[in-house]
Order: structure tokens, then C-alpha cells, then sequence
């Protein structure tokens, strides 16, 4: 312990000198050290240098101490905003939660897509702890109506949900396949699963073929499955495979029982003593109705 303290004085000493020769991710290594130990005063003073010079890390870390002290959460709203117009995603996290505590849900949605959309994973479940209140939905569909108006992919996409968990298919078909043609893959499987409820397999086929041909992994099993039903076993074949390559035991399964019933026995055993190691019981079950030794 003794030689990593010493080891972080070494640090800040270092980041010191180089702070005071004007380096900006120096003065904010020298604020983050001092935010580290306690000392609140020096790790304002030292954001605020490299805030004012521009290092928009240094604006959030500013804004976040200046939001839980008394009587300066504008100013931490005022540096927020000057770190998320410089493309920093906690700013843009930290004004959804700024927004979010005083009510204005779709303000907060905004900024947490915004932030989500810069890789924040956690911006994406405050979203979805949002949108799930019923009381939400309303701020939450004229905020994403905005968006996707700008052209936001994303927006288009969780309208699709939203309106599909409000009852309204037609709209939510109309803001899926906007999404899938501007390039979010998942739609496609979103309007495959809405053409499956309305009972056209054939149509839901397509949509997930689209998902799958796009990288959307949960379109794989549902097009082997699909297209086995509707007798084209080349292609259940080809996206089991791919499925099963992936660790999924159910498509294991049932390209055991496609081998089964095309008389390739061994080929079943394979595949069925594929998905039991995986805890497939089904497969478990058809190993011994086979009279497999050890099953």
C-alpha cells in the first residue's frame, strides 16, 4: 500500500509539472488526483483551467462537482452543455439525469439517445426504464417523432415499439420499415415478428431472412425454423448451422431432427449429443428414444 501511495504521488507530481507548462490533459489528471483525495478546492480550480482552455472531460468532471454542491447546479448545466457540444457522452448522461429529476421526460430522452448513441450502455437502459412507464409514452413518441424526423435511425426504430406496444400495428410497420431502410438491421426482425402475430409466415420469412442476412443473430433460428416449415430445407439448413455454430442448442436440435428424418442417423446423434452437452432436453430425450449408450 505504502509503495502505491507512493507510486500516485510520483503521478501527480508529474502531471503537476506538466499542468504547469500548459498541458491540458495534465491539468486534468492534476484535478482528478485531487478529486481522488478529498480536496474539492483544488480539483475545481484545476477542471477549470483545462475547462476554460476547451478539454471537455474537464467541463463534465467540473459540472459533476459544481451539481452537488449548493446553489450551482446552472452553472453544472451551463458546463454540461459546453461538454456535450463537444461530443462528451457522460455530459450528455448527466444532463438526461438533469432532466429526468426535474420531470421533462422528453428532454431527458434526448439527451440519453444522444449519449446511448456515443456507446453510453447505460444511457440505453435509462431510456428503457422510461419509455416502460406508461405515464412516459406520450413525451416519449413526440420525442422520437422529432427525431426521426432529422433522420435519427434509432428514433424510428423505438417509435416502431412504441406505437406496436400501443396497439397501433400499421404505425409501428410504418416506422419499422423506415428504420430498416436507413439501416437498422433489428426492424427487420421487428417486422418479421409482427407479420408471424398476423399469421403470414411467408411474409415474416422475408423480414427475417432481411435480419439475418444483416447480422441480427436472434433472425437466425427463426428463418431455419420458418423455412423448414415452409419446405425449404436448403436454406433451414444453412441458418440452423449458423445458429448452431454460434452456441444456440436449439437449432443443435433441430438439425438433429431434420437429420433424423432425412435417415442420417448419425448425423442426428452428432447434433443431438451437441445440444444435450449444451443442456438441450429434448435432444436428451431423443438420444435415448435412439437407444444412445451413456443417455
Amino acid at each position: 500500500m505504502a509503495a502505491q501511495a507512493g507510486d500516485m504521488q510520483k503521478a501527480e507530481r508529474l502531471s503537476r509539472h506538466a499542468a504547469d507548462g500548459g498541458l491540458l490533459p495534465a491539468m486534468f489528471a492534476v484535478g482528478r488526483f485531487a478529486e481522488q483525495r478529498g480536496d474539492l478546492t483544488q480539483a475545481l480550480v484545476w477542471y477549470r483551467k483545462a475547462a476554460n482552455a476547451g478539454f471537455a472531460a474537464a467541463m463534465t468532471n467540473l459540472g459533476a462537482i459544481l451539481e452537488r454542491q449548493p446553489h450551482t447546479i446552472d452553472e453544472a448545466e451551463e458546463w454540461y452543455r459546453k461538454a456535450a457540444a463537444a461530443h462528451n457522452s457522460d455530459a450528455m448522461y448527466n444532463l438526461g439525469a438533469l432532466a429526468e429529476r426535474a420531470g421533462d421526460v422528453a428532454e431527458a430522452i434526448m439527451w440519453y439517445q444522444d449519449a446511448a448513441d456515443a456507446g453510453d450502455k447505460d444511457a440505453l437502459a435509462r431510456i428503457d426504464s422510461l419509455v416502460k412507464k406508461p405515464e412516459n409514452i406520450e413525451s416519449a413518441i413526440a420525442w422520437y417523432a422529432k427525431a426521426a424526423e432529422l433522420g435519427k435511425s434509432g428514433a424510428m426504430a423505438n417509435l416502431g415499439v412504441l406505437e406496436q406496444e400501443r396497439g397501433d400495428v400499421a404505425a409501428a410497420t410504418q416506422w419499422f420499415e423506415q428504420a430498416a431502410n436507413a439501416g437498422v438491421v433489428s426492424a427487420w426482425n421487428n417486422l418479421g415478428n409482427i407479420a408471424l402475430d398476423c399469421g403470414d409466415t411467408r411474409q415474416a420469412l422475408v423480414w427475417y431472412l432481411k435480419a439475418a442476412e444483416g447480422g441480427f443473430a436472434p433472425a437466425r433460428f427463426k428463418v431455419g425454423v420458418l423455412a423448414n416449415e415452409q419446405g425449404d430445407v436448403a436454406t433451414a439448413i444453412r441458418w440452423l448451422e449458423a445458429d448452431a455454430d454460434a452456441g444456440n442448442p436449439d437449432a443443435m436440435f433441430n438439425l438433429g431432427v431434420l437429420a433424423e428424418q432425412d435417415g442420417r442417423e448419425h448425423d442426428a446423434i452428432g447434433w443431438y449429443r451437441r445440444a444435450a452437452r449444451a443442456g438441450q432436453q429434448q435432444a436428451l430425450d431423443a438420444l435415448r428414444d435412439l437407444g444412445v449408450p451413456g443417455y
